[in-house]
């Protein structure tokens, strides 16, 4: 595959260059220890750290993200809470149903009409390794 920009084919598809930029972490750590003064004392702790790892490269090449609906259930069961739990809210707990409805309405429709293609445009986007080129290019 070659780049558009600078004819080089030196590329790769940004699937891989994605994975190959990230890392999970794990990490467990056991402490003992134990002191005498006038008594003495005995303690253990145990940890355990998780995280991702991700190089600049690997965040630029990242796949697209569908749209939460999170946040926007919280916002109805908010609103939920002040329609009916008698605080005489009942107009702002309407307007968080109706408000937090949309946002689920919008972003269901979002992964579910737009998010697709997204997708497939990432899935055959390449990026080039000599200059550093974003581009898109489907193999027939």
């Amino acid at each position: 595959m070659k780049c558009p920009k600078c004819g080089s084919e030196n590329t790769q598809r940004l699937k891989l260059v994605h994975e190959h930029g990230t890392q999970t972490i794990k990490v467990n750590s056991t402490v003992v220890g134990g002191a005498h003064d006038d008594s003495f004392l005995f303690g253990a702790g145990r940890t355990e750290a998780k995280g991702t790892s991700q190089s600049t490269m690997a965040k630029k090449a990242a796949p697209p993200t569908k749209q939460s609906t999170g946040i926007f259930i919280g916002v109805v069961v908010l609103g939920l809470l002040c329609f009916v739990g008698g605080f005489g809210w009942n107009i702002a707990g309407g307007l968080l149903i109706v408000g937090g409805s949309l946002g689920i309405s919008s972003a269901l429709a979002f992964n579910r009409e737009q998010w697709p293609q997204l997708l497939k445009t990432w899935q055959e986007s390449w990026v080039c390794n000599k200059c550093g080129n974003f581009y898109h290019q489907a193999l027939d």
